[in-house]
């Protein structure tokens, strides 16, 4: 076995690991070593010295050891290519084994597929990468070589933005990092997504996240299956996927709100490319103020759709998120009509699902209305999740009947 920096946890501590879970904490390791460079790889030991994972150490965050695999699971192990290869492979696997189709589906989902601080989405024959870990970004340039191998894509852009990289240490990076010669680079700000006789524009090198929401897709076909006849309100509307899921499901009207003009900009030429825009008008607007205005003036939708982006990043704002969730659905239901339909999500790992559904439960109470869960849907499969790990279970989709 080939010597690499090995780190002990301290006693009390191998239980998440043993469960499956791919988190360490700084506080739960006894550090010897302290001039490791961050990103290094390292094998986890249990406090009696027994090997029990190999994966990135960066002891200047807090969550300090992310294990890609249990020691002995692959062979080569001291070689963080080898294993990061197996696993790239295995994430492959399982999306050709469920049949998801290489035109739009996340390819690789962070610890739910072994590799946690990596995020790679594929639209086709452009990848989309996000490194939320100091490991990942020493290894960038053989990661780059390993996905345009794996995949034989043409265009490899890098998302690597948000607070994740800040508590790595790590600066935010983003844009173009590789195209094959010839392919046209200006196709990326407006790449079209098809999906379920519905194609969108997305933009691949400033939209929010990786530039397009794939993990929406089991809501968009919701959407569109129950908004037939119905006004619909769509608040934080983003580029406009379901707004115009709505509107080609037979809504009679769609309003779309959000703060941010480029995406709205996209959800105009979205809703012209799709043949709805009759039915949909988009609206720059703070959907917390205007919901609280529009439920002040009396409006009555029949479906009332709301998708805000994360509430917060981490437990230090629960309190925070859990208030706004239950602001929002407070609004949503007071302009709701009987019979009506409300469709409220979440994103936010911090807020399981039991607590989001509390808080709508309680956004009803106080509107005095009575509502009825009719779905409950959760990210697709392509977003897997480790039942040892909840945060991985991050998506909430719930819609209700207003009696």
């Amino acid at each position: 076995m080939s010597v690499i920096p090995e780190v002990k946890l301290k006693p009390g501590g191998e239980q998440r690991l043993l469960d499956g879970g791919s988190w360490v904490f700084r506080n739960e390791l006894d550090l010897q070593q302290k001039d490791l460079a961050p990103g290094s790889w390292a094998r986890l030991a249990s406090p009696r010295g027994r090997p029990m994972a190999v994966g990135f150490l960066n002891t200047r965050a807090a969550l300090s050891f992310r294990s890609l695999a249990r020691s002995g699971e692959f062979p080569g192990e001291e070689d963080p290519c080898a294993v990061i290869r197996a696993r790239l492979r295995q994430a492959l696997s399982l999306r050709q084994d469920l049949g998801l189709e290489p035109a739009a589906r996340r390819l690789v989902f962070s610890e739910g597929d072994h590799l946690p601080g990596l995020v790679v989405d594929q639209f086709g024959e452009a990848l989309v990468m996000q490194l939320g870990a100091a490991g990942f970004e020493a290894l960038k340039p053989w990661l780059a070589e390993e996905l345009k191998a794996l995949t034989g894509c043409q265009a490899l852009v890098e998302r690597s933005e948000g607070p994740a990289r800040e508590r790595e240490g790590l600066e935010e990076k983003s844009g173009l990092l590789w195209s094959a010669p010839g392919f046209d680079a200006a196709r990326l700000s407006r790449w079209a997504v098809a999906e379920q006789g519905l194609c969108f524009s997305a933009d691949l090198l400033q939209g929010q996240k990786t530039g397009f929401f794939l993990d929406q897709r089991q809501t968009r076909a919701t959407l569109r299956s129950l908004a037939r006849g119905r006004r619909c309100l769509d608040a934080f509307c983003h580029t406009g996927s379901l707004s115009i899921a709505m509107a080609a499901g037979g809504a009679s009207a769609v309003l779309g709100l959000d703060s941010s003009a480029p995406a709205l900009e996209l959800a105009r030429a979205n809703a012209q490319a799709n043949g709805v825009a009759d039915k949909v008008s988009f609206e720059a607007a703070d959907c917390f103020e205007r919901l609280r205005s529009m439920a002040k003036a009396g409006e009555r939708f029949g479906l009332v759709l709301l998708d805000p982006p994360a509430m917060t990043k981490g437990k230090e704002g629960l309190e925070g998120a859990l208030r706004g969730y239950k602001e929002l659905n407070l609004r949503a239901l007071q302009m709701l009509e009987p019979g009506g339909m409300l469709a409220t999500c979440s994103c936010t790992q911090a807020v399981d699902e039991e607590r989001f559904l509390r808080q709508v439960s309680a956004a009803a109470r106080d509107a005095r209305v009575e509502i009825a869960e009719t779905h409950l849907l959760r990210q697709p499969p392509d977003h897997p999740w480790i039942a040892s790990m909840p945060e991985t279970r991050y998506l909430k989709a719930a819609f209700f009947r207003r009696s």
